[in-house]
């Protein structure tokens, strides 16, 4: 009973009860105890003072004491000098004349002091001795010895002691029964709580609560009415927001599989499911399947989780031909939990159409070399057959310009196609970049000076050298000053600059032509692209040169980036790392 709030609130009135009757009890006893001692001793002096004044006129004996007993409701005794009984009102029946009282008692009386106490006889009883000097003439001739038994007080307060426990008693038995009336209108709305919480723990949320005094309680339910309130609304939208992600993930084409930072399986969906021919709850729960254990998934999984970084790579699964790009992020809980989520999308049809696509492009340029060899063959014969300026010369002249912009333009695309198949091998060597710089100034400067451009080559005596292909990076200069030049009128300068920074050299190209705009520069190096289309055609450009460049200088562990100032120039600026 007493583990229940309603025991234990009955409990504590009950004890409360008891304890403060018996308290006012005690009081009571001693206060009644105190009272009634006084009142006889104070009695006993009062006669003991009066019985004192007779001394000088009687003579010391029974007589006198037998005379004091008929006054007072005690024994009296007479005592001479000595402390010898002379006179005791009970003789004959009580035989103390003769003896002797000795103690602190009768010598302070004999000194001439009215004093008392109270002890216990032998039957436990206690007694009221009050002694008083009996002077005469100025002497202390004897004492008088007053002797009240307070049995009557002890019985009487013995009786109240009973009727005090009884009471107490009595009072805690109705504590008892009030208490529990008084516990069960507390805790019978918290019965009601709990009942109504215990159908909310079984998923129903439709009870409430009616509020019911006291203030306490019906305040109580009123808050837990609005706490099922918002549980359920807020349940009801978290069940929402799963069915919306179940039927996506199910919707879902890619496949998904997440796991926390011990690598166990917290969430996949059925594409995912199908693939490994297993369902959700034999993977969910558990480490990865051993079927991608020291897979290349399971690689970037581990690298998202020390890492904390995403991560993308190329993987395929066991028993599927499928190549899949993985788009691993990792994610964190409010709570300090982690791990990470892979996006597996499905680029197999994406690998075969880009296969198809380099095979076509390197058919084609291949087919079509023989064919434009011929075409310019042809051209150059006759121009050499007809008069120089006549419109059949100059046809021919058209002709060959146009047939060697489509063998550059070719030659482009087979580079392209080579580096997008990784077809190409890289001869490395350690180069100092000086030399190589100087040979391609030195290439174009005769076209610079028919151009009337002014070529400037701001070089150091040497450079760093730098692990790389030669003829690649030939390739790029080329291509890099060749579009300067193009780009430069007149009068204008171009100017080539390199110089070593924090383990890598760098080497710009600047030129004063008409520049890039700025919504442009973000393409600059796309494919085909070109800035102004009508001019790049009219000066032989195929629009590949600048994506070719980005290629090597990729390939090669570097960068490149354009800046412009429209009607000011352009500048080109790489860098590779040094050895």
């Amino acid at each position: 009973m007493v583990r229940t709030i309603r025991g234990r609130l009955t409990v504590s009135y009950a004890i409360l009860l008891f304890l403060t009757v018996s308290l006012m009890g005690a009081f009571l006893l001693q206060s009644l105890d105190r009272y009634y001692l006084k009142e006889s001793e104070s009695k006993l002096m009062a006669h003991a003072r009066v019985f004192s004044h007779y001394a000088e006129h009687s003579f010391l004996g029974n007589a006198l004491a037998q005379r004091f007993g008929e006054d007072v409701d005690a024994r009296v005794l007479i005592l001479d000098g000595n402390g010898m009984v002379v006179g005791d009102s009970e003789w004959p029946k009580e035989r103390a004349v003769g003896q002797t009282i000795g103690g602190p008692l009768v010598q302070q009386a004999l000194a001439g002091e009215l004093v008392s106490e109270v002890v216990k006889d032998e039957d436990g009883h206690r007694v009221l001795h009050v002694a008083a000097p009996l002077v005469t003439q100025a002497s202390t001739v004897g004492l008088v010895y007053l002797s009240s038994s307070l049995a009557d007080l002890d019985r009487t307060l013995e009786v109240t002691r009973s009727l005090i426990l009884l009471g107490a008693l009595a009072a805690v038995a109705a504590a008892l029964v009030v208490g529990s009336f008084l516990a069960a209108s507390i805790t019978r709305p918290l019965a009601a709580v709990t009942a109504v919480a215990r159908r909310l723990a079984s998923g129903d949320f439709s009870p409430r609560l009616t509020p019911q005094p006291p203030a306490e309680v019906a305040e109580l339910s009123r808050a837990f009415n609005y706490l099922t309130e918002r549980l359920s609304t807020t349940l009801r939208t978290i069940a929402e927001e799963q069915h919306k992600l179940a039927t996506v993930l199910a919707s879902m084409g890619d496949l998904l599989l997440a796991v926390d930072k011990t690598g166990v399986v917290v969430l996949v969906n059925p594409a995912l499911e199908q693939v490994l021919g297993q369902k959700s709850a034999e993977l969910v729960g558990n480490p990865l399947p051993p079927a991608l254990e020291g897979t290349e998934l399971a690689r970037v999984l581990s690298a998202g989780l020390a890492t904390g970084q995403p991560q993308t790579a190329e993987v395929s699964l066991p028993g599927s031909s499928n190549i899949y790009r993985a788009q691993v992020t990792p994610w964190r809980t409010a709570g300090g939990d982690y791990g990470s989520v892979a996006v597996l999308r499905d680029i197999s049809d994406l690998k075969r159409l880009e296969a198809a696509r380099l095979e076509f492009l390197a058919n084609v340029s291949h087919e079509l070399r023989t064919p434009l060899t011929s075409i310019k063959g042809f051209a150059v014969t006759l121009e050499d057959d007809l008069a120089a300026g006549t419109a059949a010369w100059r046809y021919a002249k058209i002709i060959e310009e146009e047939t060697d912009r489509l063998s550059r333009l070719v030659a482009d695309i087979m580079d392209l196609s080579k580096m997008d198949a990784r077809e190409t091998t890289l001869d490395l060597k350690a180069l100092d970049l000086t030399g190589l710089i100087s040979q391609v100034v030195e290439q174009l400067g005769p076209r610079a000076e028919s151009n009337g451009v002014s070529f400037k080559a701001d070089l150091p005596s040497t450079l760093p050298p730098v692990l790389c292909d030669p003829d690649r990076i030939h390739q790029v200069l080329l291509n890099l000053l060749d579009n300067a030049l193009k780009y430069t009128p007149a009068g204008g300068e171009v100017t080539v600059s390199a110089w070593a920074e924090k383990r890598r050299v760098y080497v710009s190209v600047e030129d004063t032509g008409s520049g890039i705009p700025p919504e442009d520069l973000p393409n600059i190096f796309d494919r085909f692209y070109r800035v102004d289309k009508a001019r790049s055609r009219a000066l032989g450009g195929t629009g590949l040169g600048l994506a070719i460049v980005k290629g090597i200088v990729t390939e090669h562990g570097g960068q490149v980036s354009a800046s412009s100032i429209p009607g000011r120039g352009s500048c080109f600026t790489l860098w590779l790392p040094h050895l």
